[in-house]
Parts: structure tokens; C-alpha cells; sequence
């Protein structure tokens, strides 16, 4: 296939027509700069993906007049198979990005630009998912040193999305609540958490629709697909969850089309009935993955690191030991305790994925101070490598250590 030139205002970005100028402008001063900060090491091209390139990307314009940047900005820089993609590559990437977010100050609030360095190559032979999908169904190609990107790949992907990779998708929605739920506790106003928590909804429907088999590569099908699926019955989730996850998609999805606003109020309750509900999708998608006649019993938290053991396969479970290794500099040596626990998980990522799943299910819990929230704590604390004190400050901490060590280890990694 060939990635077309498109250069940007020539297809729609925002699902929020009154800040399309601000976005269009953002994205080519993003295509003039970057190949210039890159100097000698020149890119064959640079590909927009993610919401922004199927013209759903979430905008939306502050009493001030700045404009609060709700989605990322997610580029591929696409080089040569034969360039050395170094540290200093990645550096001059990472510089020109931030440079970019500075310069918006003025005129911009939370915006977030991720430029990752691939070479073509690479695009053709990635592993089946729902980001390669939406990129060949919707990726810009939106500078370019020669007229096109040419890439030997397969357009029609949609049955090939693996269902572990949508549990992954879950997970780290699961794993991306934890630092707003955190704030709600310092009573700071903070509007993210209310996205925050849209942001999850449409994920999560993302990630059943792969397991209900009616994917759609973009919002507004995938929402219609999924609440149709859900209320019709014709499935084995828990329907009290099954209709409120309906309900909950449709919302966000009219939020993140533009459609609603989002209510600004988001509470500790909410948080509690994401992670709730969370719980029951997380452990009715790993029943799927390992063909459990039975449902599970989503209050067994030694269950968590358990599954994610079985359905890692070694080839992910080395290649996860080895990022560690070669990550090491950024991860407190466990206790003995602790090792045992990430071998009982497979995989030092397996093991983060676990800690966050326990937290967010077993929340109240792990503060509570009592028997089962004490045992909760403790193992998290030898794993994270941290006293793991079941109170109000222990949790913080447990919760704090365990978000810092899924951004450095597992954010950006594959399966």
C-alpha cells in the first residue's frame, strides 16, 4: 500500500469544528520542525495517527480562549531500513516535541505530542492490533521527502486483531485512571478527571467490540456496534454490566464526537464504578482468553497475576525480562518476597499490570487497614519495592510507585 501526501487542512482532524484552525495550524508547524531538528539523520516521512487522523481528535475551547488539548498529538517518523535509529535520533525527537509543546503555551493547555522514531520496514511487519488497523485504515501521511511512503502491508486487518491485545487495551485504561483518582483526594479542581474517565469508557468499548467481534475502526460505528451487541443479550458479561457499559460508551462518544459536554464534576464514585465495572470486564475477558466454562469470582485478587502468567507466551515473557534488564536503571530491586510474586506473574510487566488491576478493583481495601487489605498491600509493597502500609498514605504510595513504573516499563512496549 501507499501512504498518500496529505498535507494538513487538507483532511478534518477535530470532531470539534470551532478549534479545527488551532489543530491544522499545530500539525503543520509539527511537519515543518521536525525534520528540521532531526538535521542530517532526514526521515522518509512522518505519519499523524491515533483520533487526530480519523478527524475525531477532542478539542475544546477554555473560557480564556486557550484551547485545552484532550487528545494526543501521535506521530510515526518513519525512516529508512537502513538507519541507525540511535539515542540521539530518539532524543532530537523527544527535544522537538517539547519544543513544540512550549511554544503552544500561550495558546494551548495539556497538550501532548509523542513522536516515535520507526523504520518502514517495521510498519509492514508489525504485529497484528488495533493500532495497526486504524493506522492503515486512517494514518496521514503528512510530510514526506520523497512523493510517498511505500510499504508492502495488508489493508484488511480487522479479523487479525488478537483479543489479548484489546485486554491489554483495558488494562492500561485501568492503569491511566490511577494518577486522577489520586487528585480527587487532594481536592484540587482538576477537569481531566472528568476526560480521564471518558476516555476509559470509549476504551473499554473498544476492547470489547474486539472480543464481541463487531469492531469498527472509528467511534461513532464502534459505539452503535457495541450498544447493540450489548443490549441485545446475545453474549455471557454480566448484564447489569453489559447494559451500563452500553450506556457509558454512547456517552463518551458523544462527548469525544463533540456531540455533549462533558460534565465537569467527576467523583470518587465514579472512579469506584469504572473500576467496578472494570473488574467485571477484565475478568470476564481473561475467562474468555482461557476458556473458562465458569465465571470468575472478580473479588479473588490473587487471581490477577495468576492469568496474566498463563496467557503470556514465552516469547512475551522474554521479551519482557529482557526490557527489564536493559531498563533496570529506573526499577527499585524487589524483596525476596517481591521476585517471587513477579515470577508468579511471568514477567516484571505482568506483574505491574497486576498491582494496578489489584489496586483499582480492591481500592477502598488496600486502605482500610484490615486483614485482607493489610495482605494486599504487603504483597504489593515487595513487588514495587516500597513499604506496602494498608492506610490512606500507603495506598498513595503503592499507587504512585505503580503509575511510574508502567510509564517507564509498559506505556509504549508491544506485546
Amino acid at each position: 500500500m501507499l501512504f498518500e501526501l496529505r498535507e494538513p487542512g487538507s483532511f478534518r482532524i477535530c470532531a470539534t469544528p470551532e478549534c479545527e484552525h488551532e489543530a491544522v495550524n499545530l500539525i503543520e508547524a509539527l511537519s515543518q520542525s521536525v525534520p528540521d531538528a532531526l538535521g542530517s539523520a532526514q526521515p522518509l516521512g512522518i505519519i499523524l495517527t491515533g483520533s487526530l487522523s480519523r478527524g475525531e481528535g477532542t478539542l475544546a475551547k477554555d473560557i480564556d480562549g486557550k484551547v485545552r488539548w484532550l487528545s494526543d498529538v501521535e506521530c510515526l517518523v518513519v525512516f529508512e531500513d537502513d538507519c541507525s535509529i540511535s539515542r540521539e535520533v530518539r532524543a532530537a525527537l523527544e527535544d522537538a516535541a517539547q519544543r513544540l509543546t512550549d511554544q503552544s503555551r500561550a495558546q494551548a493547555r495539556d497538550l501532548k505530542i509523542q513522536l516515535s522514531a520507526i523504520r518502514a520496514s517495521s510498519i509492514a511487519t508489525m504485529r497484528p492490533s488495533i493500532f495497526k488497523c486504524e493506522l492503515l485504515r486512517h494514518g496521514k501521511l503528512i510530510w514526506t521527502r520523497s512523493p510517498g511512503v511505500l510499504l508492502t502491508c495488508d489493508r484488511d486487518t480487522d479479523a487479525a486483531i488478537p483479543r489479548q491485545d484489546a485486554l491489554r487495551l483495558l488494562s492500561n485504561r485501568i492503569m491511566e485512571l490511577i494518577p486522577p483518582r489520586l487528585k480527587l483526594a487532594d481536592e484540587t479542581q482538576d477537569n481531566n478527571r472528568a476526560y480521564a474517565l471518558n476516555k476509559f469508557w470509549i476504551d473499554a468499548g473498544t476492547s470489547l467490540s474486539v472480543f464481541l467481534n463487531c469492531y469498527r475502526p472509528n467511534y461513532a460505528e464502534r459505539s452503535r456496534a457495541v450498544g447493540d451487541v450489548l443490549t441485545s443479550n446475545l453474549h455471557s458479561l454480566n448484564l447489569r454490566s453489559a447494559h451500563y457499559v452500553a450506556r457509558k460508551v454512547c456517552e463518551a462518544t458523544n462527548v469525544k464526537l463533540g456531540r455533549a459536554r462533558v460534565g465537569l464534576d467527576a467523583t470518587e464514585r465514579d472512579f469506584a464504578d469504572a473500576a467496578r465495572v472494570g473488574a467485571d470486564l477484565w475478568y470476564w475477558q481473561t475467562d474468555q482468553l482461557l476458556s473458562l466454562a465458569r465465571p470468575s469470582d472478580a473479588r479473588d485478587w490473587l487471581e490477577i497475576a495468576a492469568r496474566l502468567r498463563r496467557l503470556q507466551t514465552t516469547r512475551q515473557r522474554i521479551r519482557d525480562w529482557l526490557r527489564l534488564a536493559a531498563r533496570m536503571k529506573g526499577i527499585r530491586v524487589p524483596t525476596v518476597n517481591g521476585l517471587w510474586q513477579i515470577l508468579r506473574a511471568g514477567s516484571f510487566g505482568s506483574a505491574i499490570y497486576a498491582a494496578g488491576c489489584s489496586l483499582q478493583f480492591f481500592w477502598d481495601e488496600v486502605a482500610s487497614g484490615q486483614k485482607r487489605g493489610v495482605t494486599i498491600a504487603q504483597s504489593l509493597g515487595n513487588v514495587l519495592g516500597v513499604n506496602g502500609e494498608s492506610s490512606t498514605a500507603g495506598r498513595r504510595q503503592l499507587a504512585e510507585r505503580t503509575f511510574r513504573y508502567w510509564e517507564y516499563h509498559l506505556r509504549d512496549s508491544s506485546l
